[in-house]
C-alpha cells in the first residue's frame, strides 16, 4: 500500500470515493451534491491545493482524506488549526489499517504546517467516532441542531 498527495489525475476515482461517503449521509437530499457544479469545484480545489491524500493499492484508489487549513476568530483558543473534512476507505478494504496511515500522514503534514490543533467534525456513528477516538480525538463540545421540518409541534 502507498500513501501519497493526490494529483488531478486522481479525480475520477477519488470523486467515486466521495460519492460513496455521500450515500452514508442519513440526509440522502445532499447524496447527489458531489457531482454539482459547487461539488466538483470544492474536489478539484483540495486536490490541486494538495490537501488530498490517497490510498493506493494495485494502483487502484481505495481510500483518501480531504483536510483544510483554518483561521479562527480572535476569540478563539486556537487560531490556526487543520480540519480533517472527511475520509473514506472503500468497504473491502476497511480494517486494514488504511485510514490509520492516511491519518498518520496527515498529522505528519499538519506538523510540518506548525498546526497542533486538528478539528473533525465527524457522523455520530459508533464505529466512526471510535475511529477517530482510537487516532487520540477527544470530544470538545456538542453541536445541536434544529431542523425545523422535523422539529416537533406544541403540545400545551
Amino acid at each position: 500500500m502507498k500513501i501519497r498527495i493526490a494529483n488531478l489525475k486522481d479525480f475520477p476515482e477519488i470523486q467515486t470515493l466521495f460519492q460513496a461517503l455521500f450515500e452514508l449521509f442519513p440526509n440522502k437530499q445532499k447524496e447527489e451534491w458531489p457531482h454539482t457544479q459547487e461539488g466538483l469545484h470544492y474536489l478539484s480545489n483540495a486536490i490541486h491545493s494538495e490537501y488530498v491524500f490517497v490510498a493506493e493499492l494495485n494502483d487502484q484508489i481505495v481510500g483518501y482524506l480531504m483536510w483544510a487549513i483554518r483561521q479562527g476568530p480572535s476569540f478563539q483558543t486556537f487560531k490556526h488549526y487543520a480540519e480533517l473534512q472527511n475520509m473514506y476507505v472503500s468497504e473491502p478494504h476497511r480494517k486494514k489499517g488504511i485510514g490509520k496511515k492516511l491519518c498518520e500522514m496527515f498529522f505528519d503534514a499538519c506538523k510540518e504546517e506548525h498546526l497542533d490543533t486538528i478539528m473533525v467534525e465527524s457522523a455520530v456513528l459508533p464505529e466512526t467516532v471510535r475511529f477517530y477516538e482510537s487516532r487520540g480525538f477527544i470530544e470538545e463540545r456538542k453541536v445541536m441542531f434544529l431542523h425545523h421540518a422535523n422539529s416537533m409541534t406544541s403540545t400545551d
